[in-house]
């Protein structure tokens, strides 16, 4: 009995709740069967049993780490991902994490770039762990500069940077001698600090 037989054994011998249809989508994920695990969320309203924001999260977390970042493949998952909003349900922040990660290090930088953009809008929680985890992306490949344009754009748009990916950027544009633009992150990042003090 491999894995998903003993999972649906479990669900024919017990009621059909989220957290067992929860165990069929992991054991259909690891299995690498996508499909079968959409055609699951299917069967569970059939029951009357939604999909909860943990399978969404599950699936969107499965599709990453088995299927879409090794093919460079996100278009089902981005699909998948702006369902589950549109019922109601929130990504996880380590969910977002993984769209940003699968896009920037499969080389898709500008829909990594979008992501974050898109995202900041719909899900304004995650603006700023999402805009600091872009600017870090960028920051730990070397490319600083575009890291600090990262940082400029989210301070632009009211969203604090995460400090310790602020100092960083800092210390290696001045490593790199872009005093002046060293000089104008900082000036610009002042002004959460007087936006505080006035407060």
């Amino acid at each position: 009995m491999n894995s998903f037989d003993g999972a649906m054994f479990v669900v024919e011998e017990t009621a059909r709740t989220a957290s067992y249809y929860n165990v069929l989508v992991a054991a259909k994920c690891r299995n690498g069967d996508f499909q079968d695990a959409l055609d699951l969320y299917d069967e569970r309203r059939r029951f009357g049993c939604d999909p909860n924001t943990k399978s969404y999260n599950y699936l969107l977390g499965s599709l990453f780490i088995v299927h879409a970042c090794r093919l460079g493949s996100m278009d089902f998952a981005i699909e998948f991902l702006y369902h589950m909003m549109s019922v109601g349900l929130e990504p996880r922040l380590t969910t977002h994490a993984a769209f940003i990660k699968g896009y920037f290090w499969s080389g898709q930088v500008g829909h990594a770039h979008k992501y974050v953009v898109d995202m900041s809008s719909k899900d304004k929680y995650s603006a700023n762990m999402n805009y600091s985890l872009l600017a870090s992306l960028f920051h730990k490949s070397g490319r600083v500069v575009e890291a600090r344009d990262v940082l400029i754009e989210m301070i632009e748009k009211g969203i604090k940077p995460n400090f310790p990916v602020y100092m960083r950027v800092m210390k290696d544009l001045f490593k790199l001698g872009k005093g002046d633009l060293v000089a104008d992150l900082k000036a610009k990042f002042a002004k959460f600090h007087s936006n505080t003090g006035n407060g």
